[in-house]
């Protein structure tokens, strides 16, 4: 049998090696010298031996992989199987490791964890088995924090859900931690900052783009809005984009330091949709220098309330949606399909032009990565073509 000072003594060797504790749980001593609790058990559907990662020794105790794979017997007689991953929902992961934090909490806090969970967790994606589970099912948990007007707990929530992704990552039911993708301070109440509210399901997405092409209103208005969707850019930005600014024939456009929130220059590649409606509307417009000048004088940019009056004339209430929400839907779902674009989380904030505070970074990130940006805004054009026929809706404006 093993114990702490054994498993301490353990030398790390050129190949990885397995000592045996008792009762088919063993220990992994890896070249690197990482330690990692394994179960053996024999399938008794097609009577082969697996191996079951159990976690990293000491972040997991012996007493704890001891406690694991006893649990894991008993599922094993009462089930004829173990969880196979697509059968592991959320509520069967957060039991799970709650299981181990009983070990290290005050009852107090462990039925305040609970209560948590059962209150902002179970009733909304408890069911949902982990790879099917999304962001978007995530963020309703904070949605819920913050019309309850809870800060506290839902600072300690979004650190009790990291460690059950973490779990989960660490005992190989999903590969990524889709904590990482959010940031702790977006979702909090900050009385400093307001949330912008926003729209990420499907069918809401198409309603909306359905609405902004059948606004009865100026053509500038609905191009401004779809340009704001197309691009994610901040409604500045936006508002004050000047055609010379804009290189329609390599499908860019060069953001200069004094319209960037950061006065900072910035690059973002057009998807082909975007400069589709670019092309069309330039046509037709009058050439002052900018895409969209106010109604009121032609030297002057549009005002961010003429955008915000068409969402409040189409129904859509502040707390529904405002112009930084197309930002807030771009970020979120492009978070939520890296799988699909292949794009890591620097280009997204990239495309978004998010200041790296770490200066390290921010230097390797000052690269231009048009490539990469320019291959992510074309997957989130097409992304909202099979969504909401965007194509022909961007047409639609201009018959």
């Amino acid at each position: 049998m093993l114990n702490d000072t054994k498993i301490k003594a353990l030398k790390a060797k050129d190949k990885k090696y397995y000592i045996a504790d008792f009762d088919n749980l063993l220990l992994c001593v890896y070249p690197s010298g990482k330690k990692t609790f394994m179960f053996n058990y024999k399938c008794p559907k097609t009577l082969k031996y697996k191996r079951l990662t159990l976690g990293e020794y000491p972040t997991l105790s012996l007493a704890n992989a001891r406690k694991q794979r006893d649990d894991l017997k008993v599922n094993l007689v009462e089930n004829d199987s173990i969880h196979q991953k697509s059968d592991i929902t959320f509520k069967d992961l957060a039991l799970e490791k709650m299981e181990f934090k009983k070990l290290e909490l005050s009852e107090k806090t462990y039925k305040s964890y609970m209560s948590y969970l059962q209150r902002f967790a179970f009733g909304i994606y408890g069911d949902i088995v982990l790879d099917k589970l999304q962001i978007k099912d995530i963020l309703k948990s904070f949605e819920k924090f913050r019309k309850e007007k809870i800060k506290e707990g839902a600072d300690k929530f979004f650190t009790l859900l990291n460690e059950i992704f973490r779990h989960a990552v660490m005992k190989e039911y999903i590969k990524t931690n889709p904590m990482l993708n959010l940031n702790r301070k977006d979702l909090l109440i900050n009385k400093a900052s307001k949330n912008h509210a926003t729209i990420l399901e499907t069918k809401e997405i198409k309603i909306l783009i359905d609405n902004i092409v059948n606004y009865n209103g100026y053509i500038s208005v609905k191009v401004a809005s779809l340009m704001s969707l197309l691009t994610a850019q901040r409604s500045f930005s936006i508002r004050s984009a000047k055609w010379s600014d804009i290189d329609l024939e390599k499908g860019l456009w060069y953001i200069p330091e004094e319209d960037m929130k950061m006065k900072k220059a910035h690059t973002i590649p057009l998807n082909s949709q975007c400069v589709y409606m670019l092309e069309r509307y330039k046509q037709m417009s009058i050439n002052t220098g900018y895409l969209f000048y106010s109604l009121r004088s032609k030297s002057e940019i549009i005002s961010d309330n003429t955008i915000r009056s068409m969402f409040r004339r189409m129904g859509y209430s502040n707390d529904d949606f405002t112009p930084h929400g197309f930002r807030a839907m771009f970020s979120t779902l492009a978070h939520e399909n890296r799988e699909k674009h292949k794009m890591s989380s620097d280009i997204i904030e990239l495309c978004l032009a998010h200041v790296e505070k770490n200066k390290i970074k921010s230097a390797y990130n000052h690269a231009l990565n048009l490539k990469e940006k320019a291959i992510l805004m074309q997957w989130w054009g097409d992304y909202l073509n099979e969504i909401a026929n965007l194509n022909q809706q961007v047409k639609n404006i201009f018959l």
